[in-house]
């Protein structure tokens, strides 16, 4: 089931003419796999935290760093996968199968 969004590939498609969203997909999943924007291993943990329905403060607590340094990497991540909140980053998440 895709999720509606409004992210980094709807802008792609856009610019595809809106023709090939699929394409636009690819194209980010790219992009996070190394081909362009780096996805760190760290904001992997923040996104397998936020997939287990964690607060921040857990998600410090669990990798023992400040609440601070885990909203510095959900910040990234969600600008990497052009979410707007940490649930539509989940979305985008799935949607890209990352």
């Amino acid at each position: 089931l895709m999720m509606e969004s409004c992210g980094v590939a709807d802008v792609i498609a856009t610019s595809f003419g809106g023709r090939n969203r699929r394409c636009a997909e690819e194209f980010v999943r790219r992009r996070l796999a190394g081909e362009g924007a780096r996805w760190e291993d760290i904001e992997q943990d923040m996104l397998n935290g936020l997939r287990a329905g964690l607060s921040n403060q857990e998600i410090a607590d669990y990798w023992q760093l400040s609440v601070v340094t885990v909203k510095h990497h959900i910040k990234s991540l969600r600008s990497k996968l052009g979410a707007r909140n940490r649930v539509h980053a989940v979305c985008r998440a799935i949607e890209l199968q990352i």
